[in-house]
Parts: C-alpha cells; structure tokens; sequence
C-alpha cells in the first residue's frame, strides 16, 4: 500500500506528465500545420525561380514539335542542364513534362536512373492539365511523397502542353520536424522531473511533515504520555488539524491537573480513598487513554 506521500507525488508527477503529452500533441500538430505551410511557400516560391531562369536562359514561347518539347528553338527534352542548375541552386528536384510525361527531370527512380519518361500522379494531372490550375501540396513523385508545386506549361495559343515542377522529398521535412520534436521531448522531460522534484519537496514540507509532527503526538497521547504541542505550519486544513490536536493535549494537560487537585483536596481533608482512588487515575495516565 503506496503511503499519503507516495500517492501525492505520483498523482502530481502524473497530472504533469498528461499536461506535458498534451502540450507536445498540440505543439506537434501545431508545428507540423506550420512546416508543412513553410514548404509550400518555399515550392512555390522555387517554382517562380525555375520559370523565370528557364525565361531567362531560353528566350520564346514553349512549343510541341514532332512529339518533342521546345522552349523557342530549344530542344527541352533530355535537357538536363537547366533542371540540374535549379536543384543545384534551390536544394528542389525539378521536373518538366511534356503532357505528364517526364522529359527532363532530376528524380531519380529506384536504380538511381533520372526518371524520364514516367508520368505524373494522376490528382496533379486532373489539377494542372485538366482544370489547367497550379498544384501546391502532397504527391506522390516516382513512388515516393513530396511536397510539391507544378504549374501548367502553355504554348502561344494558351493550350497546356506540359507541366514545370519543384519539390522536396517528405522525408526531408519530416526529419526537421521529429528532430525538433527531439529536441522539445527532451526539454518536456527535464522540465517533467524539475517540477515533480518542486512537487515533492512541496508536499513533503506542507503537508507530509506537519501530518508526522501530529501522528508522533498521538501516538504518545496512546501510550499514556501528557503529549507536547506540535508546531502549526499553516492555515490549511493540516494547520486547523495541528491546532485542534493542540487544543486536545491541553485539554488533557488541564484535567489531569485538576484531578491532581481534587487528590490533593481529598487527602488534605482526611478523605483517603477517595484521594487514593484519584492519584491512583492519575499515576496510572487513564486521562490520557489507559
């Protein structure tokens, strides 16, 4: 059977520890939501880097020739300098598509090879190509989650043609975010046993300590002894309980003088039983419950 102080300690060490689970689910959920928006606007952010590099470096409207993309006379597939360039420069894979075909593409597939000729997920395809919209989020890239941004690739007559696409793979997010999490469980945890320590200490002074002071008096009240006062610590109800147990001894204290009187009343007006009978109760402490 756990005693008052073990129950006390482990309640308050248990009521900070389902406070601190909380407070990590929430700020988990809380710093994920903001991670996730971060990369997103980082996507598209990189994806207006890309379209004005590639602006910039190919001059002209983008066109389908004979089943080939070009960029002006550029030919854009297996172009693989522009799309290295911008992974280079921005720490994103990029992708262009022709239709949702990859053409060019710094994606790499299972056996290390650039992911040329795969096609899109088939959600950015109905977003991009279909509702001819920009895609920013999840998707699935070469089997794996990224978090992405594609835009639609339009010729001159506004048709869509092909797709451009930045992205990063979720695992690179995910390992910023558990590893600040780490770093906060870490910090949840010592701030855990600082304040169970505090908790302790606490009980222990206000309210384990007083309860012994009282518990050690009565015990002596048992045994026959007159008792002592105990110290009062506080106005709680450990503090009303130490002052009635004061009250109590003195109480005891107060009669056992009296019937002392009374026996030596007694014996000084020549009633010796009587004065026998009471100094007998008085040696013997049945005041004080024997």
């Amino acid at each position: 059977m756990h005693s008052l102080k073990q129950q006390i300690t482990l309640l308050v060490v248990g009521a900070i520890i389902i406070m601190t689970a909380g407070f990590m689910l929430a700020v988990f959920f809380q710093t994920r939501a903001t991670a996730l928006m971060a990369a997103e606007t980082k996507a598209m952010s990189d994806l207006a880097t890309v379209e004005a590099l590639i602006n910039l470096q190919y001059p002209g409207p983008w066109r389908v020739k004979d089943g080939v993309l070009y960029k002006s006379e550029v030919k854009i597939n297996d172009n693989f300098a522009i799309v290295d360039y911008v992974e280079k420069l921005t720490g994103d894979s990029c992708t262009i598509f022709l239709n949702d075909v990859r053409v060019t593409t710094t994606v790499r597939d299972d056996q290390g090879n650039r992911a040329v000729g795969t096609r899109a997920s088939r959600e950015v395809v109905q977003k991009v190509l279909g509702a001819k919209q920009e895609y920013v989020g999840e998707a699935y890239v070469v089997g794996g989650k990224y978090q992405t941004a594609y835009k639609p690739i339009t010729d001159e007559s506004g048709e869509v043609i092909g797709m451009l696409y930045v992205g990063a793979p979720r695992t690179f997010y995910d390992t910023i975010l558990y590893g600040s999490l780490k770093v906060m469980g870490l910090v949840a945890v010592v701030l855990t046993l600082v304040i169970g320590l505090g908790a302790w200490v606490f009980t222990q002074r206000t309210i384990i300590d007083p309860l012994q002071e009282i518990i050690a008096g009565t015990r002596q009240v048992a045994l026959g002894s007159p008792g002592q006062p105990v110290a009062v610590h506080s106005n709680n109800e450990i503090g009303e309980l130490a002052r009635a147990f004061n009250q109590m001894v003195e109480g005891m204290q107060a009669l056992a003088n009296e019937l002392g009187k009374v026996a030596g009343f007694a014996q000084n007006n020549g009633q010796l039983p009587l004065a026998k009978t009471v100094a007998s109760q008085v040696n013997q402490q049945d005041v004080f419950g024997n």
